[in-house]
């Protein structure tokens, strides 16, 4: 499955702080680094391209000077900004599915997988 768009526009927060100033913000959960491929521990998204930066920010200590956002799951209408309804009703789908049915969806698009930790 590819996207293919030349011009897309996704929407912009700015959230001023107390004292009307804007800055960066972090969005940080911890079921954020439980992603990573069933059968491909080689593939690049993995719990550790998530939490390595996060660490290094915090160590370095650029977290306190961000803006921390409560973390939330996208609406379905944020999700089709940049997915197609078919792949959202196939995520959905996917709740059900066995690890064979998984794979061998995972094995139909270019750069989708399943893993089962529920969020």
């Amino acid at each position: 499955m590819s996207m293919a768009s030349t011009s897309l526009e996704l929407p912009v927060h700015v959230i001023p702080d107390n004292n009307g100033q804007t800055g960066t913000a972090v969005v940080y959960d911890e079921r954020m680094g439980s992603h990573y491929h069933m059968w491909n521990n080689d593939f690049t998204e993995k719990p550790e391209r998530f939490t390595g930066p996060f660490k290094r920010c915090r160590e370095y200590g650029l977290l306190e000077r961000c803006q921390n956002l409560q973390s939330r799951m996208a609406t379905e209408e944020e999700m089709k900004i940049l997915h197609s309804e078919d792949l959202i009703k196939l995520l959905k789908k996917s709740t059900s599915m066995t690890d064979e049915e998984m794979k061998e969806t995972s094995r139909k698009y270019d750069f989708l997988y399943f893993h089962k930790v529920n969020i």
